[in-house]
């Protein structure tokens, strides 16, 4: 039980699991990419997959055989196969994850997903309100019963359903800075929903908070797509750019990164967080005067920018600079 209550913390990241551990990180404290690198493959098979997806499944395969008790190979099994439209197949897979899982929400939830898809509504209603009484607070089994509502033709249901979902999860994140990772899909329903009534500003803030909440869980290149979603929509929005070059740098990608920060600054000369940012690109590029320049304009514009003054600190003394958040 202990386990299940860990696996279900978005703010911890599995790394190792064996018959006899359990070791979790936390995500604020260590570097995506040794996550992604170390994460355990009978609990997250899937990422550990690929090729065919005869491979992929014998290797999920593999995985469920590793660790009979757990419901989670099982229940990525079944994600997969619905991803490759193998519905009856996942639905199998779904059932026997149920079975060793019956009261786990993400386990109910990929079961209502697949029962949706299969257009079970009958089934698919009964896992949402299993859901939500597993997980009172969570933002998912709301998520769920939006999506539900929408199926069914009742969009105000739908719209109740995910502004509560929203509301519990900003509400979960004041308080532990740690989102829940359905908050962003949450935002990115609203944000499909306000692009379908021809609200492209109301689609775009709903992308941009789509992309904050991925971008926190560390996963900058799903934030650049939302990012990238927004301003499409709102092109003259200093702040789209300025959050997709913060993605960009996080991603390695300078020059990309440079791009999108000048076009920030060029929309709003006076955004000081735009030019911190620029400015550890250009450190990055190799261009110390550049860097120095932008912080120094960046507190010219604001003397409480700290990040500026400790960066050209940490230019003087000629040590590495962390990209800023």
């Amino acid at each position: 039980h202990l386990g299940r209550r860990l696996a279900d913390d978005p703010a911890l990241a599995l790394v190792h699991w064996d018959d006899t551990a359990l070791v979790y990180v936390r995500r604020s404290a260590v570097d995506t990419r040794w996550i992604v690198a170390h994460a355990a493959r009978a609990y997250h098979p899937e990422r550990g997959a690929s090729g065919s997806p005869e491979a992929v499944l014998a290797e999920l395969d593999r995985a469920a055989r590793e660790a009979p008790a757990a419901a989670r190979p099982r229940t990525a099994a079944a994600r997969y196969l619905a991803g490759l439209g193998r519905l009856e197949e996942a639905w199998n897979q779904a059932q026997a994850a149920l079975h060793l899982a019956p009261r786990l929400a993400p386990v109910l939830l990929t079961a209502f997903d697949i029962a949706l898809a299969r257009h079970d509504l009958a089934t698919a209603t009964g896992l949402a309100a299993r859901a939500r009484r597993a997980e009172p607070a969570g933002v998912a089994p709301r998520l769920a019963l939006a999506r539900l509502a929408l199926v069914r033709g009742d969009p105000a249901g739908a719209e109740a359903a995910v502004a509560a979902a929203i509301g519990t999860g900003e509400a979960q994140r004041a308080i532990t800075r740690h989102p829940d990772p359905a908050l962003a899909d949450a935002w990115a329903f609203t944000a499909r929903r306000r692009q379908a009534g021809n609200d492209a500003p109301g689609a775009a803030d709903a992308w941009r908070r789509a992309g904050n909440v991925r971008y926190d869980l560390g996963a900058p290149a799903a934030a650049l797509d939302c990012y990238r979603a927004a301003a499409a929509l709102a092109p003259a929005d200093a702040r789209l750019h300025h959050n997709a070059g913060s993605a960009l740098l996080a991603l390695g990608r300078l020059a990309d990164a440079r791009n999108a920060l000048r076009r920030a600054c060029a929309l709003d000369p006076r955004h000081a967080d735009s030019l911190v940012a620029l400015g550890v690109v250009e450190y990055r590029l190799g261009s110390t005067a550049g860097a120095r320049a932008a912080w120094q304009h960046a507190l010219a514009l604001d003397p409480r920018a700290e990040d500026a003054r400790r960066y050209l600190e940490a230019a003087d003394r000629g040590t590495p600079i962390e990209p800023v958040r």
